[in-house]
Parts: structure tokens; C-alpha cells; sequence
């Protein structure tokens, strides 16, 4: 068994014209699909499996499996904070600084596009 970190969109139908929507701050946001098509450079954060992203799910409650992206991207931790969490010393040989900057940009696409959830497994 490993930990699993997923990336998902959650769009709203309206039932009477069959337009999409999502939720964003505080309002009802009409979307567009051709709006959340995901840069290729971001596809390999969609379903991520590894002990790596226990660093990354460490300042969020210990009971959650689910975060906003909006949220998750105002807790992401520095790459000082994953260093030092303790599953990094078994990943350091496959996860860098780059990785993390990476995987950053990536959540902060995400997050600007409304729907975009977080999700985590063990």
C-alpha cells in the first residue's frame, strides 16, 4: 500500500440551461471546459503515489482527506518544511527542490481555476 495524492474537479450542472459551474470565493462561478484544460507540465501531479506528499499534507488537520486547491495552496509548505518532515530522508533520491517548485506551480493553476479539489489516501 502506498499514499496516494489525487487532483480532482468537481463541476456543478445547472439543470436548466446544462451549463457548468463551480463554487469560488464566496460566489457561483460559470465555467467554460476548454478553460480547465491542464497544462502538460502539470499532468504528473494528477495522481501522485509516494511518501513524498505526506510532507505536503502536514499543515492540513490530520483528519481531513480532502482540501480545496485554494486551500491547499495557502498551506503548502516551504521546501525547508518538507526537508525536515520525516518521510523526506526515503525520498530524497527521487524528489528535489525542483520537484517541489514544480509541484507548486502546479497547485497554484489549480487553485485558479474553481472545483479543484485535493484529495489524499493512505
Amino acid at each position: 500500500m502506498g499514499f496516494d495524492l489525487c487532483i480532482e474537479l468537481r463541476l456543478q450542472i445547472d439543470p436548466l440551461d446544462g451549463t457548468f459551474y463551480a463554487y469560488g470565493i464566496n460566489s457561483r462561478q460559470t465555467v467554460q471546459p476548454e478553460d480547465y484544460i491542464i497544462p502538460k507540465e502539470h499532468l504528473r501531479f494528477v495522481k501522485g503515489r509516494g511518501h513524498i506528499y505526506h510532507a505536503y499534507i502536514q499543515n492540513i488537520h490530520e483528519t481531513e482527506t480532502d482540501a480545496e486547491a485554494i486551500y491547499f495552496e495557502k498551506v503548502f509548505p516551504s521546501w525547508a518544511d518538507v526537508q525536515d518532515h520525516e518521510v523526506f530522508s526515503e525520498c530524497k533520491d527521487y524528489w528535489t527542490e525542483d520537484d517541489h517548485t514544480k509541484f507548486f506551480s502546479a497547485i497554484q493553476w489549480f487553485s485558479s481555476h474553481p472545483g479543484f479539489h485535493v484529495t489524499w489516501s493512505y
